[in-house]
């Protein structure tokens, strides 16, 4: 079913549908693309979504955005309130060897102009990165060389102000890309770059968190913490919290090993 959404429900707490949107028939495999933020500083929340428009003058197979569309919708209601299809991401296809990277899109809700609220989302398709703003204006775009299986960025990256700007930076774990979409440092960290944050490490700095070999870099690209390849073979998930009260600062608890559920803390304060 590809990545196309095709139907939206909207419950309440006890189940009963508030509304809905599309009907049944090929939905996505993974359902994504849907972010739900107050985008229009109305008070109330708003639906971002991709959607799917079949035309019978494009072809487009599920490997093709061209018969995609972007919305913002009323929460409430559900009905459309903006809707654009930017060729940053309408002329977006699925090709080899960014396969692999394809099915992970989400929409991020974001802050990169420094309004004063969030108004921005930026979501990732396969190589290129595309950041809007509530109009649906393309704001920049940005494209990684990095693309073979368990050698690229993060398949779903984060955003966060990690120099302290008042503007969002969005981390891909093998870059940083400021809020202007310029990168502030590229770097292909280690393998299997499965899981990225931006949040506070040492002493509450903003830091990138990376799970690829285990790293916590600054946003200079200067490496904080690196576990290496021989401690953290394929970094799977990776979070970072106050886990330990006996601790000093927040720690990471990373999933080392693939797949499997082994899993080890690291102390910001310490680095061990």
């Amino acid at each position: 079913g590809g990545v196309k959404p095709a139907f939206l429900g909207a419950f309440d707490i006890e189940g009963k549908p508030l509304w809905q949107a599309g009907k049944g028939g090929n939905q996505p495999s993974r359902p994504m693309s849907v972010a739900i933020h107050d985008m229009l500083g109305d008070r109330a929340a708003e639906v971002i979504c991709f959607w799917h428009r079949p035309d019978p003058a494009i072809k487009a197979d599920w490997q093709s955005l061209a018969d995609v569309v972007v919305q913002i919708r009323d929460g409430r209601t559900g009905k459309v309130l903006r809707q654009a299809a930017p060729k940053a991401i309408t002329e977006r296809r699925r090709k080899d060897p960014v396969g692999a990277n394809w099915i992970h899109q989400r929409l991020l809700i974001a802050n990169f102009r420094g309004t004063n609220a969030p108004r921005d989302v930026v979501v990732k398709l396969g190589d290129t990165y595309v950041a809007l703003d509530e109009r649906l204006d393309v704001l920049w775009t940005y494209q990684t060389k990095w693309t073979r299986y368990s050698q690229c960025p993060a398949y779903i990256p984060s955003v966060g102000d990690i120099d302290g700007d008042g503007r969002d930076e969005l981390n891909g774990g093998y870059f940083v890309i400021d809020h202007d979409g310029k990168p502030l440092w590229e770097n292909k960290l280690g393998d299997n770059m499965d899981s990225v944050a931006i949040t506070e490490w040492d002493n509450g700095q903003m830091r990138a968190i990376c799970s690829g070999f285990g790293h916590v870099m600054d946003h200079r690209g200067r490496t904080i913490v690196g576990l290496g390849r021989q401690l953290v073979p394929h970094g799977q998930e990776v979070r970072v919290a106050d886990f330990l009260a006996d601790g000093k600062g927040p720690e990471m608890i990373i999933r080392y090993n693939g797949h499997k559920t082994d899993v080890c803390v690291v102390s910001s304060d310490s680095g061990t």
